[in-house]
């Protein structure tokens, strides 16, 4: 009786899975984890924070980003000219393949996630300008700090074209 009380109560327990090789591409649009069902982004302020710099950039520049702040274990980031539209700008890369893996969202650089799950608390990478975009683009990433606690889509401050250019 006791064994089939503890099977049933596993059985209520909503599952929540993990990828500790980084988003797959379906998490591209929403920039959703996909832990599994009930599992919903904080709403709490988030422990992290994503610096650009330089803050502008011309056609072809190349910006450096950080994202920093308490252990997390994954994270998709995203060049985007408006926050809740997935469209990607640019390109994005690794400074350190160990722990960044390139995820082929919509095409090769669009997106780059973790490659595995250990603790980190600050990573570097870069966004190159390409294409003809000449607006606002802001650097959005999820950070997971566990299976079950993430924050969804946070946002760079704005990363401003200071050319003349009216198209790249």
């Amino acid at each position: 009786m006791y064994l089939i009380a503890l099977m049933m109560m596993f059985m209520l327990v909503p599952a929540a899975y993990s990828y500790p090789k980084g988003a797959p591409p379906g998490a591209c649009d929403l920039m959703s984890p996909n832990h599994g069902v009930n599992v919903h982004a904080q709403t709490v302020p988030s422990p992290y924070t994503i610096t650009v710099s330089p803050s502008t950039y011309v056609c072809g520049d190349t910006i450096s980003v950080t994202l920093n702040g308490t252990a997390f274990k994954g994270f998709l980031c995203q060049a985007r000219p408006n926050v809740n539209n997935y469209s990607t700008v640019g390109s994005l890369s690794d400074t350190d393949p160990s722990v960044i893996a390139r995820n082929r969202c919509s095409g090769e650089g669009t997106s780059l996630t973790h490659s595995e799950p250990g603790n980190k608390s600050s990573f570097t990478f870069s966004w190159t300008h390409s294409g003809t975009t000449n607006g606002d683009v802001y650097i959005v990433c999820t950070v997971v700090q566990s299976k079950l606690v993430f924050w969804n889509k946070l946002t760079s401050s704005a990363i401003t074209y200071s050319g003349t250019a009216t198209t790249c």
